[in-house]
């Protein structure tokens, strides 16, 4: 009598257990195809972030600020946009 029960309990135990992997696999599968976009996307978003912020690094380091008004300007620049005072002599 006990070996049945021990054999019942076997089979319930292993069922329970093929039905907890099956979920738990179809919970990952679900989540790995609801988030992977969003992972992508975040991806090529910080990508195109430090891009971005690289060039934008190359801008000021060209930067001055104007004696006058104070404006941050261009280097290459002849007048200050902001106030119009002449920065460079042209030639």
């Amino acid at each position: 009598m006990t070996r049945k029960i021990f054999s019942i309990l076997l089979l319930v135990l292993s069922v329970v257990l093929s039905v907890v992997v099956t979920l738990l696999t179809g919970v990952f599968f679900f989540m790995l195809i609801a988030f992977l976009p969003l992972i992508y996307h975040f991806k090529e978003n910080v990508k195109t972030f430090e891009d971005n912020n690289f060039v934008v690094g190359e801008e000021n380091q060209m930067l001055l600020y104007c004696p006058r008004c104070g404006g941050r300007i261009f280097n290459k620049f002849s007048y200050c946009p902001h106030c119009g005072i002449r920065l460079k002599d042209t030639d």
